[in-house]
Order: C-alpha cells, then sequence, then structure tokens
C-alpha cells in the first residue's frame, strides 16, 4: 500500500487525524503511508483562508504583530508623524514595501494547518486548512492534466518559424527568448524538445553554442617591465591578493564590488575593450583603449570618474577586483582619489580568473557579438556604446529574467541608472530586438 496513490479515504482519515490532533505520523501509521506523504500531501492542498474584513481591515503583517515597525510616511500625500501601522485613513499592507504576511508558528511547522487548532474561532491571523474532499478535486485534476500532454497550435508553429526563428538568428538564447516573450505559454524545455523532434523550422545547429576556453597564454609584455617595477608591483600586491579581498569585503558588506577585465581582438591588434562589471546587478561598461597599457587604463577611469562624478563613482567602485595583467599595474594611481576617498583594488590569485567568474560570464555575451579573433582596430566608441546597449538589456537567468539595467534600478535607483545609461551613451533595447550577433556591428 505504501507504493499508491492516496484515496479519497486515505484524505478522509488525514482530515479526521488533523482534527483530532494527532501527529503526522500517527496518521501515517494508520493509513499505512510514509511519514512524508502524509506531510506533503498537506502541504501541497491545504487551503489558505483570510479573516474577515467586516468590522475593518486586519493588519497581517509580522511586523506588525511584534510592533517592531516604525515606518511613517508611507502615503507620502501630507506632513503625518504617526506610525503607518496605527493609521485609519491607509491600509499599510497594501502599500508598504517591507509588508511580510504573518504566519503562526502552526502553519510553519507541524502540522502545517490550522485543524484541530482550539484557538482557529477566536484567532484572525492567516489560516490554513486541509479539506479532503477539496484536496481529492485538486489531485485529480493534477492527474489528468499531467497526462494531457501538451501540443501546439498553428499559430504557435508560425510564432516560432517567425519571431523566435528572428531572435534566434540575432543570438539571443532560446531560454531568454521563451522566459521573456508573454506570446509563449509553453516552458522553455518544451520548446528544446521540439527544436528536437524537427517541428520547427530552425534547428539544434541554430541555438546558441556553449562556450570553451581555452588556457590562457601569460601576457608577454609582462618582460618589457623593468625588474625594479616587478618587485614594487609585488609588493603591492601582498596586501591585495584575493585572500585579503574576501577578509575585507566580509568586513564591508555595504561596500558594491566591481570586477575589471580587457578584452582583446585580433592578438595583432593594439586596441582592446576595457571592461567593468557591477557584481551585483551584472551591468556592465566597456570603453575602447588605443593601447593595452596601465597608463591608458588608469587615463581612462579617471575620465570615467569625471563623468560619472565622484561620488557616483565612489559608491560604485569602491572595492574592485582584476587579475594579474599588466595594464592593471598602476595600483595606487588607480586607488588614489581626492581627499580621503579611496578605491580598494585586490588582485585574484595566478591562473584564477573564476575568482571573477560574473565578468568571465559577461563576455561570453560580448563574445557573441565580437567573437575571438575579430579585429577592433575598425572599431568606435560608439560602436562599444552600442554593443553595451544590447548586453546590458538582455534578460538572463541568473538575474531571474530580468535585464542587468533593470537590477542595476533596483540596485541603486532609477534616476541614476538613467544618468549611468545618458552619460555612458547606452540606450535600452527592447527583449524583442537585442541582437547578439557579429551582424550588429555590419555597416
Amino acid at each position: 500500500m505504501k507504493n499508491k496513490h492516496l484515496s479519497a479515504t486515505d484524505r478522509k482519515d488525514i482530515e479526521a487525524g488533523l482534527n483530532k490532533n494527532k501527529t503526522l505520523t500517527e496518521i501515517a501509521n494508520s493509513i499505512d503511508k510514509s511519514y512524508n506523504t502524509v506531510k506533503y500531501e498537506i502541504i501541497n492542498h491545504r487551503e489558505k483562508k483570510y479573516p474577515s474584513n467586516f468590522n475593518g481591515n486586519r493588519n497581517l503583517c509580522m511586523y506588525f504583530k511584534d510592533r517592531s515597525c516604525k515606518i511613517k510616511g508611507l502615503c507620502n500625500i501630507e506632513p503625518c508623524d504617526n506610525l503607518c501601522r496605527s493609521c485609519k485613513r491607509h491600509f499599510c499592507n497594501n502599500i508598504c514595501l517591507n509588508y511580510k504576511e504573518y504566519l503562526c508558528e502552526r502553519l510553519t511547522k507541524k502540522p502545517y494547518v490550522c485543524n484541530g487548532c482550539k484557538s482557529a474561532k477566536e484567532c484572525f491571523n492567516v489560516k490554513m486548512v486541509y479539506l479532503a474532499k477539496r484536496a481529492n478535486i485538486e489531485y485529480h485534476e493534477s492527474l489528468v492534466n499531467s497526462r494531457k500532454g501538451h501540443r501546439l497550435t498553428e499559430e504557435e508553429i508560425d510564432y516560432a518559424n517567425t519571431e523566435i526563428k528572428r531572435r534566434i538568428k540575432n543570438g539571443q538564447s532560446l531560454d531568454a527568448i521563451v522566459k521573456t516573450d508573454d506570446n509563449i505559454k509553453k516552458c522553455t524545455s518544451s520548446y528544446y524538445n521540439y527544436t528536437n523532434d524537427g517541428i520547427f523550422e530552425f534547428r539544434n545547429i541554430d541555438l546558441v553554442k556553449k562556450v570553451s576556453y581555452k588556457k590562457r597564454d601569460k601576457d608577454k609584455k609582462e618582460k618589457d617591465i623593468p625588474d625594479e617595477e616587478k618587485n614594487k608591483i609585488q609588493k603591492l600586491k601582498v596586501n591585495r591578493n584575493y585572500d585579503c579581498f574576501v577578509i575585507f569585503i566580509n568586513k564591508h558588506k555595504d561596500y558594491k564590488i566591481t570586477e575589471m577585465d580587457t578584452v582583446i581582438g585580433k592578438t595583432t591588434d593594439k586596441k582592446v575593450v576595457l571592461t567593468l562589471l557591477f557584481r551585483k546587478s551584472n551591468f556592465m561598461i566597456a570603453i575602447l583603449l588605443d593601447n593595452k597599457t596601465a597608463s591608458k587604463v588608469n587615463k581612462e577611469l579617471n575620465l570615467l570618474k569625471k563623468k560619472l562624478t565622484t561620488e557616483l563613482f565612489i559608491l560604485l567602485f569602491r572595492i574592485m577586483l582584476t587579475d594579474n595583467g599588466v595594464e592593471f599595474t598602476m595600483i595606487e594611481e588607480i586607488e588614489t582619489l581626492e581627499g580621503d576617498n579611496q578605491i580598494n583594488l585586490f588582485f585574484c590569485d595566478p591562473g584564477k580568473s573564476n575568482q571573477k567568474g560574473k565578468i568571465e560570464k559577461n563576455h561570453v555575451e560580448l563574445r557573441k557579438i565580437l567573437p575571438k579573433g575579430t579585429t577592433f582596430n575598425n572599431l568606435t566608441q560608439k560602436d562599444i556604446n552600442l554593443v553595451m546597449s544590447h548586453v546590458n538589456s538582455y534578460p538572463r537567468r541568473l538575474l531571474n529574467y530580468k535585464s542587468p539595467y533593470e537590477t542595476l534600478i533596483e540596485e541603486i535607483g532609477k534616476e541614476k541608472a538613467d544618468f549611468i545609461m545618458n552619460v555612458l551613451g547606452y540606450k535600452v533595447i527592447d527583449s524583442k530586438d537585442i541582437i547578439l550577433s557579429p551582424k550588429l556591428l555590419k555597416k
């Protein structure tokens, strides 16, 4: 019996056991099922009930219950010094971003429902009850739906062969397309299966490929640095290694972290792209450099500081993590700002580029437009701005299918995010129009 589905009789026994305050183990033994079967049956099929608002709204916030909420002025209509939780004109539960629904311990721990609770009639909190009849109906509905299978209509196939096919040709992944297009009602795995079965005009070979990395050669320009300068740099890096970085960010958890790197085109090119990634939002800045030298990197960082203003620059670049490339050897120059403000520069361990994995991962999106071996000598900063407009507008699974630009707004606010976009010359691109392939820069 333990491997059989629960019957309507089993569910009635579960409800009766809960009403009599029996333990889940006792209920499981009485119907000859496992403890977890009973537990998840209750959790998955319990019904949430809210208290009546007949005599006014019931404040269901957990911070109201423990009287710890001190928020004022949520309505922002007129001067008011009263606590919002005691306001009679505006119901704070509907407008407060900090609202968290209160659930009593009986709902978060065994037995997970209000069945059998002696205080249920007098309780004005959120309730959850297990009803055998309702649970049995839900079970049969889910059972029928799971066996129906998914079928595509002619309209869905036509849409895939036009809109989805166009976006795939623009370099977007099938996963990102499905998650951001409201016209697509089925899940990503279904569309991968349909593609594999040859239902659409596009094939597996048209989908975005996984990127493999080759082992990187040590920068040849390092030999050009005088021994005396090398020794100085090594001494400065002693207190700026990755272990120091970990200790520092644990002490300053409110500081924002930026990862820094460079992207090269052809090995014979002089031009390279300096990339700066805000770790929390995945928003990336890219600056075209005429040459890969430490003085050029420092000059561009100073220009960026002037564009963004010192205050915003310090906010975003208080902690910087980079690799051991020769272009990042002007350590003291990069760290020094006006007054007592300072950038804290740290370095990954040699050969451990995964320690700044966020920016390495983000380079995958950049490389879709600027593949390895592409020359950068013909590019302008305007071209790079166009590339970054598309990259920063592209929704990511890591960001719950939001774009880095949208996540940046959540991190620092829309006003500052839009200021950064305007200063850098970036634009917001609609997800349907994003192009992540070399044809973006074809003139």
